[in-house]
């Protein structure tokens, strides 16, 4: 989730600038937020973070006077230090500290997983590799010196469960904590990634999650429901998550009792979307069945982000009158092993044919399946869960960064869209704070022209 060092800077000069009147009127002080406690049970505080592309001296240095003036003017609350493109990094942090708790930032370091360390990539976080028990106690100790080192973060923590497996990983934590039993951990996941099982294995030793690249509000809606206990599944949503194998034939669907009242003019409409957009084709299937019938189907793979609408005219010889099912259903066409997607439904219209509950009221659709899938209806939608868990939204802002994450043009105008409906959900309480990835920092750029314009545009009504 990074940008390489060879990220070119946009001329442009509009996307900082729409940020820091809105941080500004609600920046709080580092001491006083609970993140900077590191409490498992508080909510993250007001929390506006940038990552990345961090401003560099002709030596590889890190400018931090330049990255300070810059994060303090745009009103940021947090800055998480990546560790990764230079073995001074680490180094350069102790220099940033001070000037950073002058301005009230607080500060994160930010590790690389082993799948992104050689032999995957060129560079480790340096100085101390894979070894995250040193880093873990090297964090703790200098957070002991400056107060606003709140705490480190982890990126692509579920695509590298099997390095840190719960209880060698709660040791880690328990190992830093008894140097500073305030300093917080959050992982990095996407938003696909968020599902019941990992949560109820790994919740207890996170302060909060950072979730990365959300396609629109309701990205960030589902998520909040199913992070603060309301759901484990996002409702009208199948899902088969990565790192799980799939066997031929394999398949979930979700089922509503039907009647035939028309066979003469029968069409089916729905609104759908998937978010894997990869050329693999020919592994899942998204299909409509009626009545034991194929009536609609397409590849999976493919395609965009965007929602569409589907209409359906079922041939004739399709049509068994009376009552029977209709369904929704992904089926594995051929064994996989690492295959991750996310299917959404909804906005179910039929002329000829009468439902006895549409997709408002998935609960009352009843689920099949066989293989590792998971869907947001039937008694899941049910669901009342546990304990609360804060999240911060990751955006893009590289022109790069932002096509390979959303798929979209990445004018300003686009980008602009995507912070605000970040900021929108902050603002309705939907998430607790957002980081800016790959942001320009350099003053007159098109991105702190944008950001410092958002955030002043947020000043009136500031976000809780």
């Amino acid at each position: 989730m990074r940008c390489s060092m060879t990220c070119v800077r946009p001329k442009t000069k509009c996307l900082l600038a729409t940020l820091a009147i809105c941080v500004a009127c609600i920046q709080m002080d580092f001491a006083e937020s609970s993140l900077s406690r590191g409490m498992h049970d508080e909510a993250i505080s007001l929390h506006l973070a940038d990552y990345d592309l961090a401003p560099r001296l002709a030596n590889g240095r890190i400018d931090i006077d330049s990255l300070t003036a810059s994060l303090s003017a745009l009103g940021y609350t947090d800055y998480y230090w990546l560790i990764w493109h230079s073995s001074h990094d680490w180094e350069d942090l102790k220099l940033f500290l001070p000037k950073a708790l002058k301005v009230h930032l607080r500060v994160w370091v930010y590790l690389v997983p082993p799948s992104e360390s050689p032999p995957y990539t060129r560079y480790f976080s340096e100085p101390f590799r894979l070894n995250y028990v040193m880093w873990a106690l090297e964090i703790a100790k200098l957070s002991l010196k400056y107060p606003n080192l709140v705490g480190w973060i982890l990126d692509d923590f579920y695509a590298n469960t099997d390095a840190f497996a719960p209880s060698s990983f709660s040791d880690i934590l328990n190992q830093a904590h008894k140097i500073n039993p305030k300093l917080a951990f959050m992982p990095v996941l996407y938003f696909y990634e968020i599902q019941s099982t990992f949560l109820n294995t790994y919740r207890d030793l996170f302060n909060g999650i950072i979730v990365s690249y959300p396609r629109d509000k309701t990205d960030i809606a589902t998520a909040s429901a199913i992070l603060k206990g309301e759901s484990p599944y996002v409702s009208g949503e199948f899902t088969h998550f990565w790192k799980t194998p799939s066997a031929v034939d394999d398949y979930v669907q979700a089922s509503q009792v039907c009647y035939i009242e028309n066979e003469s003019n029968l069409t089916v409409s729905f609104t759908e979307r998937d978010d894997y957009i990869g050329p693999a084709q020919g592994y899942f299937i998204k299909q409509m069945i009626l009545n034991n019938e194929i009536i609609w189907e397409e590849d999976l793979a493919g395609g965009d982000y965007n929602w569409k609408r589907v209409d359906v005219v079922v041939q004739k010889s399709k049509i068994v009158a009376g009552s029977g099912l209709l369904s929704f259903r992904i089926t594995c066409k051929k064994k996989s092993t690492n295959f991750g997607f996310r299917w959404d439904v909804k906005d179910l219209l039929c002329n000829g044919i009468k439902v006895e509950q549409s997709l408002d009221f998935p609960q009352y659709w009843r689920v099949r399946k066989i293989g590792a899938f998971e869907a947001g209806f039937g008694n899941a939608s049910n669901y009342v869960g546990k304990r609360s868990m804060s999240f911060v939204v990751m955006v893009a802002v590289e022109r790069k960064q932002f096509e390979k994450r959303y798929g979209e043009p990445a004018t300003i105008k686009e980008i602009k869209a995507t912070i605000e409906m970040a900021l929108g959900a902050m603002k309705e309480g939907l998430c607790e704070g957002l980081v800016t990835y790959c942001l320009d920092t350099n003053k007159g750029s098109d991105d702190y022209s944008l950001v410092s314009h958002l955030f002043r545009s947020r000043s009136k009504s500031a976000i809780p």
